[in-house]
């Protein structure tokens, strides 16, 4: 397979991933010109970063059904298992946004501020239908990957793009109106842009799921399939890993809470991340590449495509950090302002070096999710998150810069431990025929 047909392989799954995040900076770019622009940003930050901890555990749905969806037994097996996790973390959800939980995780653990809490609360329950939408979406999506129907992901992200721009355009309206919180609309119109495109996925998957097998190729008559254990063996490292990942978000958002310009810092770390994920994170879609393609002399080219996206993205973030068209793009297109609009451009400064740590991440965990060594994907993200918290905190407490710089530096930091790690295990594990963690799984 060519570099060219590669990249075409990956452009809709990249495409997909950047839509995604425009939405998200299209949230917060409407949030910044609504009322109380600097509480709305900070508690929509604060309900999303919550709601993704709880939607961690379906985010690998997508790389277990790309590896393991193999023929009808296996494709029943996830898909029972797709719906008793949605089902389960939906509730999960309700129970934290309608009960004294909320107080407990918002208030007292991320210690946010009073009118930053209570804006909250509404976004937060406006992100209920979130994670099961995202888990059955991921699911059908990675039978589909395997089989090598991308553009339906990227024709999916459209659908959500178009959601998201109607419900935040008929949003505006209440939020002047003052019937609505501002962070309450920019979390109704994610949720009800996830579930439009699970909807549109539901429907053009049917053609991927009947093109899956009775028997997968190559199987001995009689061998067994894949059962609930082995099922759970190979994917609980993985939503642990995702957990883990997803738990940074409020480990960030205490630290910002109790280190120098704290609202600014809370306003401004949506802003960045979003703006990171909008030039750089589709490189994350590189493991969907890596899995079934990182073998013989497909390697070589799954490298250099990675390489060459790599220093693009790169290229991308070092002109919005280090030049006047990161001004530009804050001040005109995001709509910041004042102090907020200052932290902002210079943690993007810092976070240049985020693109080659995306790349090793995604390179590294792709080889492991091959090689079934899940459990040391989930000992990376623990190690990213220990350098993480150990910077953000240890800056807080011995420096007066403000947080927003500090977590950027941790989370730099803690991606390029994270790729070091992945490395040396994958290194390992490419050296042996089976992961220990994972004895006894089919094929």
């Amino acid at each position: 397979m060519s570099a060219r047909q590669l990249f075409l392989l990956f452009l809709p799954l990249a495409f997909s991933n950047g839509l995604m995040a425009l939405g998200e900076t299209v949230v917060g770019a409407s949030l910044s010109r609504w009322p109380d622009p600097v509480i709305a940003l900070a508690a929509f930050g604060s309900a999303f970063n919550v709601a993704l901890v709880i939607e961690g555990p379906v985010i690998m749905l997508l790389h277990a059904s790309n590896a393991l969806v193999r023929d009808r037994a296996t494709y029943r097996l996830v898909r029972g298992f797709t719906i008793a996790l949605g089902a389960s973390l939906a509730l999960l959800h309700a129970l934290v946004a309608f009960t004294p939980l909320y107080d407990v995780i918002f208030r007292s653990v991320l210690h946010l501020p009073a009118p930053v809490a209570s804006e909250a609360r509404a976004a937060f329950i406006a992100m209920l239908p979130f994670t099961p939408a995202v888990g059955w979406r991921r699911f059908l999506q990675g039978i589909m990957i395997r089989q090598g129907r991308t553009t339906p992901v990227g024709i999916g992200t459209v659908v959500r793009f178009g959601t998201l721009l109607t419900v935040v355009a008929a949003g505006s309206v209440a939020v002047r109106s003052a019937v609505v919180p501002s962070a309450a609309v920019g979390a109704f119109a994610l949720s009800m842009s996830v579930v439009a495109e699970a909807a549109y996925t539901h429907r053009v998957a049917r053609r991927a799921v009947r093109a899956v097998p009775a028997e997968a190729a190559g199987t001995p008559a009689g061998s067994a399939s894949l059962t609930w254990g082995q099922l759970l063996r190979f994917y609980w490292p993985l939503a642990s890993t995702s957990v883990v990942v997803y738990l940074a978000r409020p480990v960030v958002t205490a630290a910002l809470a109790r280190g120098v310009a704290v609202q600014a810092s809370l306003a401004g770390w949506p802003v960045l991340t979003n703006t990171l994920f909008l030039f750089v994170d589709s490189l994350s879609m590189l493991q969907q590449l890596v899995i079934p393609y990182a073998e013989g002399p497909t390697r070589a080219v799954v490298r250099r495509v990675a390489v060459r996206l790599a220093l693009a993205a790169g290229a991308a973030i070092a002109l919005l950090g280090l030049s006047p068209l990161g001004e530009l793009y804050l001040s005109r297109v995001i709509g910041l302002r004042g102090e907020v609009l200052q932290l902002v451009g210079t943690a993007l400064g810092l976070a240049v070096p985020y693109p080659a740590g995306l790349v090793l991440q995604s390179w590294f965990q792709g080889i492991l999710v091959r090689q079934k060594w899940t459990a040391a994907i989930t000992a990376g993200a623990v190690i990213n998150l220990l350098v993480l918290s150990a910077v953000s905190y240890t800056g807080v407490a011995v420096t007066r810069l403000p947080g927003l710089y500090l977590l950027t530096a941790g989370m730099i930091l803690g991606l390029l431990a994270e790729g070091a790690w992945l490395a040396l295990v994958a290194r390992a594990a490419e050296g042996q025929t089976r992961a220990p963690v994972t004895r006894g799984l089919p094929g």
